[in-house]
């Protein structure tokens, strides 16, 4: 029987969703269910159809995720060293209690939307966001350095780390991206990444289509560039659905997609040469060696 309560008004039409519920299993174990209703109507009588889907791994995983959230969160705030982190346009969006101390907060909260020109160093304000726009334009972190910085009539020696955070990284993917995309455009059978409308993809993966992605894989791998498949098994023909009964030609788009994907490099710090390599490797191969 579900504990706790949950409570949905059930339309006379279409579909609703009753939420997550618990439920105590025969032998003991606690399962997270989502359940939906759909209304229907059998042999011309109204009824409800109720589906749900054991999401309990999901439960599980997004707690353990706040857990560690929070342990993270626990050890920055607990360490003798000064965090921070800041916006583009170098405001303040956090930092933990150390630095909260010396920057004569009450509380972390009140460091965001705050600037250097409003804390007690702001005299040295000019000096601290030109290392700051550096780490930004560069995208290199700036690591073990000392400032000399005067606060409360008293001179402080500070050694300071400063990394880029994802936005940066997110530009540099974006980059090798229009690199391969200029590059492989019309070479072979290539069917490079649709890019829609209006969107601005993080570029994680950069996945052409081609007839014989393994051919293709293997030739790159003899000029030492690695490849992935994401993924080589559509989902609903692996052994974790295989119980549904959807076999091949169930849902051919996946399936063909599947078949032909492969997954060129693509990381933040790949070099001008290590691109030129991919994409010349891929040409030779389409060109016949």
């Amino acid at each position: 029987m579900p504990f706790g309560e949950t409570t949905s008004y059930i339309p006379a039409s279409g579909r609703g969703s009753a939420g997550v519920w618990r439920y105590r299993c025969k032998n003991g174990a606690i399962v997270g269910a989502d359940v939906s209703h759909h209304s229907l109507t059998y042999s011309n009588r109204p009824g409800i159809f109720m589906l749900a889907n054991d999401v309990t791994d999901r439960i599980n995983a997004e707690a353990e995720a706040r857990r560690s959230n929070e342990m993270l969160e626990a050890v920055i705030d607990n360490i003798p060293q000064r965090v921070f982190w800041k916006d583009r346009d170098l405001r303040y969006l956090g930092c933990n209690n150390a630095f909260a101390r010396d920057a004569g907060l009450a509380y972390n909260e009140q460091v965001i939307g705050k600037t250097d020109f409003e804390l007690p160093w702001s005299a040295f304000a000019d000096v601290v966001r030109a290392d700051d726009e550096e780490v930004i334009l560069t995208t290199i972190p700036k690591m073990h350095y000392e400032r000399d910085i005067v606060m409360s009539k008293q001179l402080h020696t500070i050694v300071t780390s400063k990394l880029p955070l994802l936005d940066a990284w997110n530009a540099q993917r974006t980059q090798v991206a229009e690199r391969y995309t200029a590059a492989l455009d019309g070479v072979g059978d290539l069917r490079l990444p649709p890019r829609p409308a209006g969107s601005t993809p993080v570029w994680h993966l950069y996945v052409v289509r081609t007839a014989d992605p393994e051919a293709l894989r293997g030739f790159l791998a003899q000029d030492g560039v690695s490849t992935g498949r994401h993924y080589p098994e559509p989902a609903h023909l692996s052994g974790a659905f295989g119980r549904l009964g959807g076999g091949r030609g169930s849902f051919p788009v996946a399936e063909a997609l599947a078949d032909e994907l492969v997954s060129l490099p693509i990381y933040p710090g790949i070099s001008e040469e290590q691109i030129e390599i991919v994409t010349d490797s891929v040409r030779r191969f389409f060109a016949g060696g």
